[in-house]
């Protein structure tokens, strides 16, 4: 496995991690540890604010290879929803035009930051 990128939003800045080297900024101190343990990795963030701050969000992207065939567990996100083996290339159908008007804001439909397929 392979870090593509890890990002971390403070207040109103964004700044990008990099695993085992210092990252000190003017408002935060980040720990970034990447450790090797049996069977895969382990990955921790410890962080030291400088100052009060609000931590927006925390980003890590892998590249991860994965054999043909592969797939993951695809957990359904409401009651109702369907949890299920999916393979990489199978996606979650949107809810459909007539039910959306009358489920109201269920599930991710309606969360801000989420890709939504056509």
């Amino acid at each position: 496995m392979h870090i593509r990128q890890t990002r971390l939003v403070v207040d109103n800045n964004t700044y990008l991690l990099n695993p085992g080297r210092p990252n000190s900024f003017d408002d935060i101190y980040a720990d970034f540890q990447q450790q090797e343990e049996s069977g895969g990795e382990r990955f921790s963030i410890f962080l030291h604010p400088k100052q009060d701050v609000t931590v927006r969000r925390l980003e890590i992207e892998f590249d991860l290879p994965l054999p043909s065939g592969a797939r993951f567990f695809a957990n359904g996100y409401q009651s109702w929803s369907e949890s299920r083996l999916m393979s990489l290339n199978d996606s979650i159908p949107r809810l459909r035009g007539i039910a959306r008007s009358r489920m109201g804001l269920y599930g991710d439909e309606h969360v801000p930051d989420i890709p939504h397929g056509a």
